[in-house]
């Protein structure tokens, strides 16, 4: 009866440690999906490859400072406009 209680401790410890594993790595799947699982993402950063590539089809460079996908900054302290 000793044996058996102990091989039960120990199958049930085995299966209480897979368990917690493998809660772990569920929520560590589901931490590292669902921020991209939403449409209001959009393109993230993949977003300056889309418009690199809509511009090389246009015939225009995508690295040109005069793009309409480059962002612009005001540092308006400082009196200087960024793009």
């Amino acid at each position: 009866m000793i044996i058996n209680n102990k091989l039960s401790v120990s199958k049930f410890r085995a299966i209480v440690g897979l368990a917690i594993v493998s809660l772990y790595f569920i929520v560590v799947l589901m931490i590292d999906i669902f921020p991209f699982l939403g449409r209001q993402q959009g393109l993230l950063d993949f977003g300056s490859f889309y418009a690199s590539g809509l511009q090389i089809q246009n015939g225009e460079n995508p690295y040109s400072p005069d793009s309409e996908y480059v962002w612009k900054f005001n540092f308006s302290r400082v009196g200087a406009v960024e793009k």
